[in-house]
């Protein structure tokens, strides 16, 4: 992962080691009964090294801002979206991008996981 980022392995082994309290949350998004009453997630960056998300259905929801406008994420079945939290690097040699999950009515399903994982 820290080649794919650009980065030194120690750089990666620094994020990942230290006081990490959380080494795993699971989140759950059942489809809401009253789809004209869902409101969505405000936009946001991720606190955590890496957030895995897991689409259980086809339905669209996920947004990134990408110059200035929200862009939606296609995801592919069975496919799983990963994204780098914003723990990750702290010298502005890239940056997080910020997210959403839009709350017009049409969010489905879905699974979230943050991954904190520590090195032996």
């Amino acid at each position: 992962m820290a080649k794919a980022l650009q980065m030194k392995p120690e750089e990666m082994k620094d994020i990942f080691s230290g006081n990490v309290r959380q080494t795993m949350r699971t989140n759950y998004y059942p489809p809401c009964p009253e789809p004209d009453k869902v409101i969505g997630f405000t936009p946001h960056s991720d606190g955590t090294g890496l957030t895995i998300l897991l689409q259980v259905n086809e339905v669209e929801g996920l947004q990134i801002k990408k110059d200035g406008q929200w862009v939606a994420v296609k995801v592919l079945p069975n496919d799983f979206v990963v994204n780098v939290g914003g723990h990750s690097r702290d010298d502005n040699q890239w940056s997080v991008p910020e997210h959403r999950a839009s709350g017009d009515g049409e969010l489905g399903e879905g699974e979230a996981v943050d991954c904190l994982l520590p090195f032996s």
